[in-house]
């Protein structure tokens, strides 16, 4: 802890080289803290007490980086959206009560939100920074269907993560990144704003994600770190990547098929380093099966267990805001069993998957279609993805309806990435002789020439 309190303590005296680059091209750590330092003026030109929330409307890497000094020095409490469209934003100040958006330029916001486009200041060190274990940043996550969760993270989980993911892969002020995922994304945010902050490192200000973009941002530019998710290593298959500078590259948010990362590693040199975790436990463990590492050997400062083929963990990574039991550990919705030094997964217990690297609970899918008139029942599951996607969702339906229109009635009432890519409609849900659903059949609706 006392270590984190010096971390923190040194972010907030001011940079320590103002003039080197942190976002490319051309913008400095010294902008970064001028631009927090009119992020704490606006907000209190505005009114705005300390602490009260304030929601991120930007991917401006150095918009994103000067909000979080700014609340770490005692200004505004940062929220971040689960998507940055309109209803992402509206869900979001609804569900905190935000009064403002905070964003590069002039944006029209949800009636209600003011926008706020900081202007330069001159940095000073807080004289009340935020509390280590107090509320300083806020996620929302799983914001397909229905209401969006919401995560807290403490000055301690969102630096000491950063801090450690650097310390362990040996990220320096010399390493440049790219990323192919945005920063209101956790992964994103953690991978592209605050470990190459923490570092003293550079981030290209593109978020680049069609496969050309990607190939030549790694062959043109001296990048040495790729943040990546699998759907882009996936379409990144059969490409031809020369990365002469490359040394480390990172893939999050759902499982890297194995046969991508071969792909990289074979073309690169550079095995992918898989991150498991999520938004509510930060990062727990790491793999690289490209060199052999099959096994998820969890992070040094994180402790574990197994109880009832459920992951237990305990890490400062860990939100205040999940159940924990007596010895602070938390449960986790992942199935694993021992292997070696670490653990490997046998899957979700809580219906869970992830799509496109986004959070889709099929269980509140599944409630949302059944409210339909004229749905009579509904079976949600997913199925391997096809055209470059890792999962997808699929839909068994009971009703007196047509796909088309089903699918036209849900188009209204959740994010597109958690529409049921594969659906079929049914006069009866096929069931075993037990009464139970009868999995081979709904599988079998959905074979090639269905």
């Amino acid at each position: 802890m006392d270590n984190i309190k010096n971390v923190i303590g040194s972010l907030l005296t001011g940079p320590a080289t103002p003039d080197s680059e942190y976002v490319i091209p051309g913008r400095t750590y010294g902008e970064v803290y001028e631009t927090a330092a009119g992020i704490l003026d606006a907000c209190g030109s505005a009114g705005m007490s300390p602490g009260e929330p304030v929601c991120l409307c930007t991917e401006d890497k150095v918009l994103v980086a000067a909000a979080v000094l700014a609340s770490l020095a005692g200004g505004p409490l940062l929220v971040i959206p689960y998507a940055l469209s309109e209803r992402g934003v509206r869900e979001t100040a609804e569900a905190m009560g935000v009064r403002a958006g905070l964003a590069d330029r002039e944006i029209p916001l949800p009636a209600g939100m003011r926008c706020i486009t900081p202007a330069r200041g001159r940095w000073r060190k807080a004289e009340q920074p935020r509390g280590m274990d107090d509320p300083c940043l806020q996620l929302f996550t799983g914001g397909s269907t229905g209401k969006p969760k919401v995560w807290t993270k403490t000055p301690v989980n969102v630096v000491s993560e950063a801090a450690f993911q650097a310390e362990k892969h040996g990220i320096t002020q010399e390493d440049y990144f790219i990323a192919t995922v945005p920063p209101y994304h956790i992964y994103g945010f953690l991978f592209s704003v605050m470990i190459p902050f923490v570092a003293g490192a550079r981030v290209m200000e593109r978020v680049v994600v069609f496969p050309r973009e990607i190939v030549d941002a790694l062959e043109k530019n001296p990048v040495t770190v790729l943040a990546s998710v699998p759907v882009h290593y996936r379409v990144l298959n059969g490409e031809k990547i020369h990365a002469p500078a490359l040394r480390r590259a990172f893939s999050s948010a759902g499982p890297l098929d194995r046969n991508d990362a071969l792909w990289f590693y074979r073309e690169t040199g550079v095995g992918v380093e898989e991150i498991f975790g999520s938004t509510e436990t930060g990062g727990i463990a790491c793999r690289c099966p490209a060199v052999g590492r099959e096994i998820l050997e969890p992070f040094s400062c994180v402790t574990w267990k197994i109880e009832d083929e459920r992951l237990c963990v305990k890490s400062p990574f860990l939100s205040p805001d999940l159940p924990f039991d007596s010895t602070g550990f938390y449960t986790t919705g992942d199935r694993v069993e021992a292997a070696g030094s670490g653990f490997s997964l046998l899957g979700r217990s809580d219906g869970i998957v992830k799509v496109g690297g986004k959070r889709v609970d099929l269980n509140s899918v599944r409630d949302i279609i059944k409210r339909i008139p004229g749905v009579r029942d509904a079976h949600v599951f997913s199925l391997p993805g096809r055209k470059a996607r890792d999962t997808d969702v699929a839909a068994v339906v009971e009703a007196d309806t047509t796909e088309e229109e089903l699918k036209q009635v849900l188009s209204g009432a959740m994010e597109s990435y958690a529409m049921p890519r594969r659906l079929r409609v049914v006069a009866k849900l096929p069931s075993t002789s037990t009464g139970k659903i009868d999995r081979e059949a709904l599988l079998k609706l959905f074979a090639p020439g269905r």
